[in-house]
């Protein structure tokens, strides 16, 4: 041990055990450096199994404390418990723990309308009989406290690949439910028939329908005003490119459309988005721990060219077998041009960064945002395809931050866009304008799901425009402490020395511009200034 610097102290591990050490650091001053070399014990002898770096900025005004460090804690605490879970069991049964659990107090209604009903059998290939044989077509709507008939309603249309689900199974009665709290509103879920009882015409024509009737109909299905209510489409997966497709297609027939949002959405009927290739899914065993780390997409988990062409062929069933459609604009959002993107209505998306559709999300975002759009594209690393379903922690007992804060936004993007619709309802030019994010465009944010990064839509709206550069800023109860890893075999002395000649003035970044558990520098979104030049 050295102490002739009060900045710098060394501790050597004089106990080891099995996998790791607890390395038990004593008292540290602001801002110094406090290296520990750890070590695991071989057979028989002592192996150094590496050199680790920590330098820590105290908060303003703060007392050293006495802290523990602990390699296992390095590991385990790069993500929550909660997160790790939910990969350890979605890695045992992709198919499993999609919250069931219905939001208290939301008023739910069955809805038969007219000329609705269809059949899913054997006889008629159905695939989800599972689901319910036999009878379909009932919708379910969702009503929260004080709804009235100027209150936003919300057309939901489920995922599940086109050939399963309802409203009545999959989770889907409980993100409705949660849907409605958060943003309140009305939510209509539809049972649309499923593929192959009707292909891509007809599922749009259904919920064209249903459109049509959540028009003229809100809180527990009392007759409604046309035009009362901000109307907005929603979906997820193969259901979120569905959405899409009434989007487009509502500006020629349907009630206008205030705004849209969508969880994870399909838009690209080709399946050739890197994202297929560069977020497959891996595993990588955690020495020591009886853990594995997870990465990639965890729910659709073949290499990339079989998931690919298992998402084809589902397509290719979508539309009827008819090849020409995958390219079609309305079917294919995704193979749009730019100017068929148009005077889309307000949107925000959000998405897994780790799945397998990403890219599907990112090139619709930037296409629409070309020509003026305002397309919000919300994306979680670490995350799965769905993740707002799973809010509930997988059976943890612990929430799944990153989903609630994902249907907080969702709710705050509704509130925001049905108050611009309200107040501007008058004049179609601004009908649903939104405040921009970033230097006057929408824009792509990060979030890794900490307590330092819930923030709402309407707070990050605020935050732009107090920016003059439209940064995320982090809200006031962000921890102004910040701690960096640096792991290898080198001496102490060499390993400070190089750190500190590598980052001089790390002591003084601001914690803005800086990403939870990330390098220095990292954004926290995709800058768009590309974006912006291209469509000047």
């Amino acid at each position: 041990s050295s102490n002739s610097n009060p900045r710098l102290r060394f501790w050597v591990p004089s106990t080891c055990r099995l996998g790791g050490i607890r390395v038990r650091m004593s008292h540290w001053r602001p801002r110094a450096c406090v290296l520990a070399s750890t070590a695991k014990r071989g057979r028989g002898s002592l192996a150094c199994a590496g050199l680790v770096a920590c330098c820590i900025a105290a908060r303003p005004g703060a007392e050293a404390q006495a802290m523990k460090f602990d390699v296992f804690d390095v590991v385990t605490k790069l993500i929550p418990d909660v997160q790790q879970e939910c990969y350890e069991k979605l890695f045992a049964d992709s198919m499993c723990c999609i919250t069931s659990e219905v939001e208290q107090g939301i008023h739910r209604l069955p809805v038969n309308r007219p000329n609705t009903l269809w059949y899913c059998r054997q006889m008629n290939r159905c695939w989800d009989t599972d689901n319910g044989a036999g009878k379909r077509g009932e919708d379910l709507l969702w009503t929260p406290p004080g709804a009235t008939c100027s209150s936003p309603r919300i057309l939901y249309i489920h995922g599940g690949s086109w050939m399963y689900g309802s409203p009545h199974t999959n989770g889907y009665p409980s993100l409705a439910s949660k849907l409605s709290k958060a943003s309140n509103a009305v939510v209509l879920t539809v049972d649309y028939p499923l593929v192959p009882v009707a292909a891509y015409h007809g599922i749009i024509n259904a919920s064209l329908d249903a459109l049509d009737w959540l028009a003229v109909h809100g809180p527990k299905g009392q007759p409604c005003a046309r035009g009362e209510a901000p109307i907005f489409v929603a979906g997820d997966s193969s259901g979120g490119g569905t959405a899409v497709s009434i989007v487009l297609r509502a500006w020629a027939r349907g009630p206008p459309i205030a705004g849209a949002f969508l969880f994870s959405p399909w838009l690209n009927l080709l399946c050739d988005t890197p994202t297929y290739y560069h977020n497959a899914f891996g595993s990588q065993p955690l020495p020591g721990l009886r853990k594995k780390a997870y990465f990639g997409d965890i729910v659709f988990r073949d290499p990339p060219i079989d998931n690919a062409k298992s998402y084809k062929t589902t397509a290719l069933e979508y539309v009827g077998g008819d090849d020409s459609m995958l390219h079609d604009p309305f079917a294919c959002p995704h193979c749009a041009k730019p100017s068929e993107l148009r005077d889309l209505p307000p949107m925000l998306i959000v998405v897994s960064g780790t799945e397998s559709i990403t890219g599907d999300s990112v090139t619709f975002a930037r296409k629409a945002n070309l020509v003026g759009g305002q397309v919000y594209l919300d994306m979680y690393p670490g995350m799965w395809h769905d993740f707002p379903m799973y809010s509930g922690g997988c059976g943890s007992g612990r929430p799944l931050e990153q989903a609630l804060l994902a249907l907080r936004r969702t709710g705050d993007f509704v509130s925001s866009v049905s108050e611009a619709w309200a107040r501007d309802s008058s004049d179609a030019s601004k009908r649903g304008e939104v405040c921009k994010i970033a230097t006057g465009d929408p824009g792509i944010s990060i979030f890794y799901g900490t307590e330092a990064q819930k923030i709402s839509f309407s707070a990050q709206c605020e935050s732009a425009r107090a920016s003059s550069r439209g940064a995320v800023v982090a809200p006031p109860s962000a921890p102004r402490e910040w701690m960096y890893f640096l792991s290898g075999g080198f001496c102490a002395s060499v390993a400070i020395f190089v750190f500190r000649l590598i980052f001089p003035a790390t002591r003084n970044v601001p914690v803005a511009a800086l990403d939870d558990h990330s390098p220095i520098g990292r954004d926290r979104r995709f800058e768009i200034e590309e974006c912006r030049s291209l469509s000047k």
